[in-house]
């Protein structure tokens, strides 16, 4: 039983007890008005009904051995008490009379986080004087691997044993990181790393022609020279891709930002639009046996470097509100195939994907003939369509969102792949 805010606020009040000489039980408590420098108690049936309040002065001789030690466990100070026949009173100071009444000469300095005045024993290495081998030895045992902390040991971290902890570790600082942005959504785009900017294809066409006109009959200048024309043909997907990021940056749309395999050629495109757009656009590289490098128009913090592809491809799809995919090869038919396969079998939400340039993508993959095969079904081919331009692809895009009721602008607190 405690004390009464008033009474508290009043200051202090005396209560005598009634004590079983024998156990130690208070038997019947009296009150009494005292000064304004005493705490009030509305009764008090065991000690322990007494916690808190701050006593200073020693126990009388006459209490019991059992009460006292129950009472030593007690957070208290007695102020004062004086004994009668078989009963006894005490005053309670509160905790700022307490502290007044404190020796601060009995309270020790806080210590220094880190330095100490005395070194210990274990600071100094075992001198030579004692042990002529001992520094020999102990750098033979602070060289070893084993001696290496755990998180700083790399070549620890990157044995089998430990993949499933570096596959989190490639998931968890992307996704830190995205979160910290505040990126809930991204139109990724897929792109090859061979797309020209039209000033660089046609330099590479002006050059490949000069060198056909003097080595006409060899065969790899030939081959070099229809190569560049058509590159040339293909710049214009630079620009698109380059149009296109600029538009989705330029939208300034919460939470929504470019994201590309943060390399040249298609990638850098999308990311050097949003870049010019003053936007923020993300990339996710991969470490592969050949140096590779980032574009540059790519946010600081926002282009990661991954070690595991399967990683990589998640972060793609965990946040992905659309996918646009420009004339690429491998790599692109990688990243396009695995997401439609993803759609197709619900594993992941539907989401537009764009193809830009018909006439392309109808060369790399025939579709009717999947279709005509029975490879997939009428609904499969519908997870895409083919735009020409920028501003039929982003167009395209807000209006899927429109009609799915997942408009872009809105507000979006988690990312829509992200179950």
């Amino acid at each position: 039983m405690g004390c009464s805010d008033d009474a508290v606020a009043a200051g202090f009040k005396a209560v005598s007890l009634l004590l079983d000489p024998v156990s130690g039980k208070i038997l019947r408590t009296f009150h009494q008005a005292g000064g304004s420098d005493e705490v009030w108690f509305d009764s008090a049936s065991s000690l322990s009904d007494l916690k808190g309040i701050g006593c200073k002065s020693a126990w009388p001789a006459h209490i019991p051995p059992l009460f006292w030690a129950i009472a030593r466990l007690l957070p208290c100070k007695i102020g004062k008490i004086w004994p009668r026949p078989a009963e006894f009173s005490l005053r309670f100071f509160k905790p700022d009379r307490l502290l007044a009444m404190s020796d601060s000469t009995r309270i020790p300095q806080p210590p220094h986080r880190t330095k100490r005045s005395q070194p210990l024993p274990w600071e100094r290495p075992k001198p030579v004087e004692e042990e002529a081998q001992a520094q020999a030895r102990l750098r033979a045992i602070m060289e070893h691997p084993s001696y290496v902390e755990a998180d700083r040991d790399v070549a620890f971290l990157h044995t089998d044993a430990h993949r499933g902890l570096r596959l989190q570790l490639d998931y968890e600082k992307a996704e830190q990181a995205l979160q910290a942005h505040g990126i809930t959504r991204t139109i990724v785009v897929f792109g090859s790393t061979r797309l020209r900017e039209p000033q660089t294809a046609r330099s590479e066409l002006e050059q490949a022609r000069h060198q056909a006109a003097e080595q006409p009959h060899d065969a790899a200048v030939v081959r070099a020279l229809r190569l560049a024309e058509r590159r040339m043909a293909l710049s214009r997907y630079y620009q698109i891709g380059f149009e296109l990021g600029q538009m989705i940056g330029a939208a300034r749309i919460p939470g929504l930002a470019v994201m590309t395999g943060g390399g040249p050629g298609g990638m850098e495109a999308a990311n050097r639009g949003a870049f010019e757009a003053g936007a923020e656009t993300l990339g996710l590289n991969i470490t592969l046996p050949r140096e590779q490098y980032p574009n540059p128009y790519l946010t600081p913090g926002l282009c990661f470097q991954f070690h595991y592809f399967a990683l990589r491809k998640l972060h793609f799809m965990q946040r992905a509100a659309a996918i646009v995919a420009l004339p690429g090869g491998f790599g692109t038919l990688d990243e396009l195939f695995g997401a439609l396969t993803l759609i197709q079998t619900r594993k992941s939400a539907p989401i537009p994907i764009v193809l830009i340039g018909e006439s392309y993508w109808r060369g790399v993959f025939n579709v009717d003939f999947l279709l005509e095969a029975g490879s997939i079904d009428d609904e499969d081919a519908k997870l895409f369509w083919f735009a020409e331009d920028a501003r039929e692809a982003w167009e395209g895009i807000y209006t899927w969102h429109a009609r799915n009721g997942s408009p872009l602008e809105g507000s979006a607190t988690e990312s829509p792949q992200g179950q």
